[in-house]
């Protein structure tokens, strides 16, 4: 996946954001402060994350961990959905 401005990068985080907010769902976790706490993450920073803000990479293959998905299923999903 190639990002050709600034704008497709925003709306790609932005994307991202919402798949990780379904992958949580998925796992039954009604709230992003639950999962967050549950999987040692700052609240604040999970919840900006998954409001399209930008992630550091290793916490991002650290979600894709704890969501028990690899990078190229999350962005396989994030083609297919989004």
């Amino acid at each position: 996946m190639k990002l050709q401005s600034k704008n497709e990068y925003k709306n790609f985080q932005k994307k991202a954001g919402k798949l990780l907010r379904k992958l949580r769902e998925e796992k039954k976790y009604k709230s992003a402060e639950v999962f967050a706490t549950h999987f040692g993450h700052c609240r604040n920073a999970y919840w900006r994350w998954e409001n399209g803000e930008s992630i550091h990479p290793g916490k991002f293959f650290e979600l894709l961990r704890q969501h028990k998905i690899t990078h190229t299923q999350f962005y396989d999903r994030l083609e297919k959905e989004f």
